[in-house]
């Protein structure tokens, strides 16, 4: 190598290596975008604009939430994975998109463990698996013991085939050998099939509605997929302490970067978002959404970062054994 080319690629080391500080101490001088991939309205948009509109007053920029939905949630994380890493783009991250869909759709041109910089969690929630009245069981051994006399009698209702809800189903299918029915429909609808009686059972997080038709006697807690019981539904047990090890499973939405983003800007957005996650209103509002915030709530990028890794290979293999696609 000549002595300019060796120059030449001195000057070029020493400009990324000054570069990069230098963005991020200036970060941010322009309005910040914030892609979710589902529509206005759905959880992960409310809780887009819940954080955006607060961090908007810290950073003292505009945090502009951008919709761009479809093909579960993998058009946006390929928005953002090809997007500059100046932090100027972020996604708001779920279990579909970044534990799911790369396993199973080809409009997922993203390695969600490689192609992202995790920020934080913005919340994390445990399932709860919810029973027509009318269906007689009071708990998941009585569930099981029933779907074991009546196979492909019961019919289970998700938001799709393989929603983080669906794949919590097949897990515990694969585990205990039951075979019940899965009817995917719209998410709203889980409820109001239940309710009715045209399904026995759906899991959710426990949001205010759903909350609401059980307290009213229209619908029953029978377990909940967390680590431990929810305060707010101290009488619900967890499927461990009903005999079911390995049936846990939250739905989460988090904030990502994509990779290569500075680490300073990376520090400061999971320092802002904490800060905004710990605001006594954030907290009730994410109560009323299933979030059990007598847990704390946020994370660090790591602790972010190790959960996708995990959900990803977990769900992989469950996607394996089970043998879903998607047509």
């Amino acid at each position: 190598m000549s002595i300019l080319r060796v120059l030449l690629f001195t000057a070029f080391i020493t400009a990324l290596i000054t570069t990069a500080p230098a963005i991020a101490q200036d970060w941010p001088s322009k309005p910040v975008r914030m892609i979710v991939g589902f529509p206005p309205g759905a959880l992960p948009d409310v809780l887009a604009r819940m954080v955006a509109n607060r961090m908007t007053s810290s950073l003292h920029q505009p945090m502009i939430v951008e919709n761009r939905p479809g093909a579960a949630g993998t058009i946006a994380g390929n928005l953002v994975a090809r997007s500059p890493a100046d932090g100027y783009t972020l996604l708001v991250g779920v279990a579909a998109n970044l534990a799911v869909a790369p396993h199973l759709m080809a409009s997922a041109q993203y390695a969600p463990t490689k192609d992202f910089a995790p920020i934080g969690l913005i919340q994390r929630s445990p399932y709860f698996i919810v029973a027509a009245v009318d269906l007689p069981v009071a708990n998941l051994k009585e569930l099981l013991a029933y779907a074991k006399a009546n196979p492909g009698k019961l019919n289970l209702v998700t938001p799709g085939v393989g929603t983080p809800h669906h794949l919590t189903w097949e897990l515990m299918m694969l585990q205990t050998g039951v075979k019940m029915v899965h009817v995917p429909v719209q998410a709203a609808q889980m409820i109001s099939e239940t309710v009715t009686g045209r399904a026995h059972l759906f899991m959710d997080s426990a949001t205010s509605v759903m909350v609401a038709n059980v307290k009213s006697g229209k619908l029953k807690m029978i377990g909940m997929t967390g680590e431990k019981r929810m305060a707010d539904h101290p009488d619900v047990a967890t499927a461990r302490e009903q005999g079911l090890q390995d049936i846990v499973s939250h739905a989460y939405n988090g904030l990502l970067a994509p990779a290569g983003t500075p680490a300073a800007i990376v520090k400061r957005l999971n320092a802002e978002l904490n800060a905004v996650l710990a605001r006594p209103e954030i907290i009730e509002r994410l109560r009323a959404e299933g979030v059990p915030t007598e847990q704390g709530v946020g994370s660090t990028p790591e602790q972010f970062g190790a959960l996708i890794a995990t959900e990803y290979a977990r769900w992989g293999k469950v996607i394996k054994e089970a043998r879903i696609t998607i047509n």
